[in-house]
């Protein structure tokens, strides 16, 4: 494919004298002196190194700002703003591109011989014993003797994954206090049992969990299918994304058999029926320490991304579903992957499944999209967004390499593996043959027996929900020969 660089070339410094020496005999300018230091001579080669040379150069980025695809770096930012009405949300601190820091919940505990001691906004720091990524305070508490206190920190940088700038440290790695040391004070990020309920409903009623967590990492999905009050109303609940498990009422408690507690409360304004068709609530269990993930900088491959999106707007009259991918794209920059389908219990609403890098989506996030749509649909029109839920992929087979080169074949199949699955589309389909291809293409030398979460085939992603790649260096079986 011709690119804007074939069309416009950057002339050299020789074609550029070339050209210079063309117009001088044209003009008929008389050149009485072509020695070394010459007026015609220096001024010919003064205009054909640097000044020309760069404008040459600066040709085709002129031409590229006339092309989404072309353009890159600030001038892809002015084109996404002046022509699309996108904004690469730049950092007020300065021409970075926005970054957020990531938040961790971490549990400061003392033993009963020490103690009391005051933590501060800024005042004590934990480090990763895995990463060495480092964590300060901006919470504020006291650590009781013999007790125990829970206290956010942030990361000291924004994350930033293409520079190494990856704050996406696990439950129980934030244990180091080596920099600041308190007689008797421990640190940890400890997961809590459940996440946080994530309401995408209509209805007022309050649904919290508790009880006994699953025994293995799960996703929960609870969807109100008749309306009513507790005792009344009637739901379904699913497991990572499968089949719903369907006619159970609600009630104060309802225990998922080996899992929680769901707790379904009335609204406490009086509102009846408190729930309503369609409401549905999503928790995992463990849940995570992590309470704001860091965002990496808007890459111009996002941003494109986000441009080309919204020409299905410009027809008012478009698709459904174009329409509201698009508005779904733009209310967000943490939004970057959707799914629109029509709601099989609900006639007549849209429902739209909204992913990010990060997933699940949280709530803050899930109501600016609810909200941003439902000030554009049509009088009638009814949209319900939800944040995909997340599907472990796990990799099982035996992949036999040089022993000499086990760990650069894992990496290398490693890198390129959990980019394509934690890059495929909601409800998209992850491939057993790209994933022999990556092993292959990393050096193995032969691969057998390759599953996809148990089955010999393609893994179908659930409807609403996206995957997340299992750590394949431990799941294969790796032969080294």
């Amino acid at each position: 494919m011709t690119t804007v660089d074939d069309a416009v070339p950057a002339l050299s410094k020789e074609q550029i004298q070339g050209l210079l020496i063309g117009y001088l005999q044209n003009a008929r300018l008389p050149t009485t002196d072509w020695l070394s230091g010459a007026f015609i001579r220096t001024l010919m080669q003064f205009h054909g190194t640097a000044p020309l040379q760069n404008f040459g150069l600066l040709k085709a980025r002129i031409v590229k700002n006339g092309f989404p695809i072309e353009a890159t770096g600030d001038d892809l930012t002015n084109l996404a703003q002046q022509i699309f009405s996108i904004t690469r949300n730049i950092s007020l601190a300065g021409p970075r591109f926005a970054q957020t820091f990531t938040q961790q919940a971490v549990v400061l505990s003392c033993d009963a011989s020490h103690g009391p001691y005051s933590v501060t906004s800024g005042s004590f720091s934990v480090r990763s014993r895995i990463t060495g990524n480092r964590y300060t305070s901006i919470t504020s508490g006291t650590i009781p003797s013999n007790g125990s206190v829970t206290v956010t920190f942030q990361a000291e940088s924004a994350n930033d994954s293409a520079n190494g700038l990856n704050f996406a440290d696990g439950p129980g790695t934030l244990t180091n206090v080596s920099e600041n040391p308190l007689p008797g004070v421990t640190a940890n990020n400890v997961a809590p049992n459940f996440s946080a309920v994530t309401a995408v409903a209509v209805g007022l009623g309050v649904v919290t969990v508790g009880g006994t967590p699953a025994a293995a990492p799960t996703a929960y999905d609870v969807q109100i299918t008749t309306a009513g009050q507790v005792g009344v109303a009637v739901f379904e609940y699913r497991t990572n994304g499968g089949l719903w498990n369907t006619g159970h009422a609600t009630a104060t408690n309802f225990t998922i058999p080996s899992g929680p507690t769901i707790h379904f409360a009335n609204d406490g304004g009086g509102s009846n029926p408190s729930f309503l068709v369609g409401d549905k609530y999503s928790f995992t269990s463990p849940g995570t320490p992590i309470t704001q993930q860091g965002l990496d900088p808007e890459t111009d491959s996002a941003l494109l991304a986000r441009c080309q999106a919204r020409w299905p707007s410009l027809d008012a009259e478009g698709d459904t579903t174009d329409k509201h991918q698009v508005w779904a794209l733009a209310a967000s920059p943490l939004v970057t992957r959707v799914k629109v389908a029509l709601d099989t219990n609900y006639p007549g609403r849209v429902l739209v499944t909204i992913a990010g890098v990060t997933n699940p989506l949280g709530s803050p996030t899930v109501a600016a999209v609810q909200l941003y749509i439902d000030q554009r649909e049509e009088v009638g029109d009814l949209s319900l967004v939800a944040a995909a839920t997340v599907t472990t992929v796990t990799a099982t087979g035996t992949v036999t390499v040089p022993i000499l080169q086990l760990a650069t074949v894992q990496a290398a199949a490693k890198a390129s593996w959990d980019p394509y699955v934690a890059g495929t589309a909601v409800a998209g389909t992850i491939r057993l043959a790209v994933l022999e291809a990556f092993l292959m293409d990393a050096g193995a030398i032969d691969v057998s027996g390759l599953q996809l979460n148990g089955s010999p085939t393609n893994l179908v992603i659930a409807a609403n929900a996206i995957g997340s790649p299992a750590d394949i260096t431990s799941t294969l079986t790796w032969v080294g020969v």
